[in-house]
């Protein structure tokens, strides 16, 4: 039996994990980015000082996350919380190489917004939510493309 589908609740609880990190750094960011900005024609109006930032603090935290997906830890705080690990599809833990193109394509989508609000809301509904619930084993896009799979902490292979 495969073990992605073992427990029935790890989808919830990666997004239990996730929803518990964007509630932290929403609330103790000290960015206000997207405060007070425009939208006209459903696209977020940045300026190029905005542009630089988002993309700077992205690619910091794809290469923040891939090293903790790389650790011991063998994934971020929000797996961490809720006791879940990333692994290669044969089990075996990530190298830095390939967190970090996994963590670049998590955050991927994120790029869209300078273009327009809705590409980015219509990608990442598929990205992570959808995508996770039509394919075997429950898993993201990002997980597809680096053939890798959350699973339990406590699963032995």
């Amino acid at each position: 039996m495969d073990k992605t589908l073992k427990k029935p609740n790890i989808l919830l609880r990666r997004l239990l994990g996730s929803s518990l990190i964007y509630i932290f750094l929403e609330e103790c960011t000290p960015f206000d980015i997207f405060t007070n900005k425009q939208l006209i024609d459903g696209q977020i109006i940045f300026d190029s000082a905005d542009k630089l930032v988002i993309t700077v603090l992205l690619l910091l935290f794809s290469l923040l996350s891939a090293y903790f997906v790389s650790s011991d830890w063998q994934g971020g705080l929000d797996k961490k919380l809720v006791n879940l690990k990333i692994v290669k599809n044969n089990g075996d833990p990530l190298s830095f190489i390939r967190a970090y193109i996994r963590e670049f394509f998590f955050i991927l989508p994120f790029f869209y917004i300078f273009f327009s609000l809705q590409v980015f809301l219509l990608i990442s509904f598929f990205w992570y939510i959808l995508c996770p619930l039509l394919t075997k084993g429950k898993k993201c896009f990002h997980d597809i493309i680096c053939q890798t799979k959350v699973v339990d902490k406590d699963d032995a292979f």
